[in-house]
């Protein structure tokens, strides 16, 4: 379970399961007055051993802390402490509550002193998990639009907790609105029986698939004791990009050292491309990248004249793609040289 409690800001996704939620007596909203500020969340079971637990508050800046107030079932070991950056840490234990019988949410309340601040509320939300199972599929297809997703549903008898552990390079994690999340940053997903969430994902620019290997992971890690972790096969469909050249030679004639190459993605899918076999003395400012539909790349050719030979220096180098109908294009270099 430490993917979910060691040193991660707990942001949970309380609208899927609010219906779901039963409440151990504390007011939020009455108490909220009293309070500075509110820390993010931190969820807990009895069935966990001890962690450190992270809460962040933005106002809270870097000032010290002493805890004021913790439920009788909590046992906080850290009695004082500081913020940093707005983030503090907290080592705690749950205890077994006889109050909290049935498989569910519990809310209660941490309040901190802060230094020069006054009290700070962190909610603390006690998960009494039961017998959860996670269903996904074991291969997922996933187009360039709308994003890649994943569907996760809890089929057993308690509260799913997951999340995102590992993806492949070329993906990026989302949400359905595009703001992309790191792996550290990725909520936790809190299911009750029967609930279902979506995995969304995006494509990452600055780390292509190959033309070779469209096929990626992503690992979910979960509360589920028959399954801690769950690999989901994703395969990429980049659709029907289309190259277009306007000129298939660079003339670099008999002083010029720098040549710019354009080229365009006029078709419905992403263009991935590769520039191939420049001679020692040819450099390019890009030699492999992604284009989005209906967009374009320039590239810097540079050549070293130094390494040229006296006379006509030709070349054939090589623009590769995931065109269908143009896989391979062939662009002639040439450089005069007295």
């Amino acid at each position: 379970m430490s993917k979910f409690n060691s040193f991660k800001i707990q942001l949970f996704r309380y609208s899927i399961f609010l219906f779901f939620v039963t409440s151990c007596g504390n007011d939020f909203l009455n108490d909220a007055p009293t309070f500075f500020g509110e820390g993010t969340p931190i969820g807990i079971s009895s069935e966990w051993e001890e962690q450190d637990y992270a809460t962040y508050c933005e106002s809270a800046g870097n000032a010290k802390f002493t805890i004021h107030h913790t439920p009788a079932w909590l046992k906080v070991s850290t009695q004082s402490g500081q913020f940093i950056d707005g983030v503090a840490i907290l080592t705690c234990k749950a205890k077994a509550n006889k109050d909290f019988s049935e498989v569910g949410i519990y809310h209660a309340l941490i309040t901190l002193s802060v230094e020069g601040k006054g009290r700070l509320a962190i909610p603390v939300v006690y998960i009494l998990e039961g017998n959860p199972v996670i269903e996904t599929a074991s291969t997922v297809g996933y187009n360039i639009s709308p994003n890649g997703r994943v569907s996760v549903k809890n089929t057993g008898n308690g509260i799913l907790l997951c999340s995102v552990s590992a993806i492949s390079e070329w993906f990026l994690l989302c949400d359905n609105h595009g703001n992309i999340f790191s792996i550290e940053e990725y909520p936790i997903i809190i299911l009750p029986t029967n609930g279902v969430e979506t995995i969304y994902l995006g494509w990452n620019p600055t780390r292509p698939p190959s033309q070779e290997n469209l096929s990626g992971t992503i690992v979910i890690t979960t509360n589920d004791k028959d399954k801690p972790e769950v690999e989901v096969k994703l395969q990429m469909n980049l659709g029907n990009p289309s190259l277009y050249c306007d000129f298939n030679q660079m003339d670099f004639g008999q002083t010029e050292t720098v040549r710019k190459f354009g080229f365009i993605n006029f078709g419905d899918g992403l263009l991935v491309w590769k520039i191939e076999e420049c001679p020692e003395w040819l450099t390019v400012s890009e030699s492999e990248g992604v284009i989005i539909p209906y967009s374009g790349e320039e590239l810097t050719f540079a050549c070293t004249r130094e390494l040229l030979q006296p006379g006509i220096n030709t070349a054939t180098i090589y623009l590769k793609t995931n065109d269908r109908m143009r896989p391979s294009f062939s662009i002639t270099v040439v450089v005069h040289k007295d």
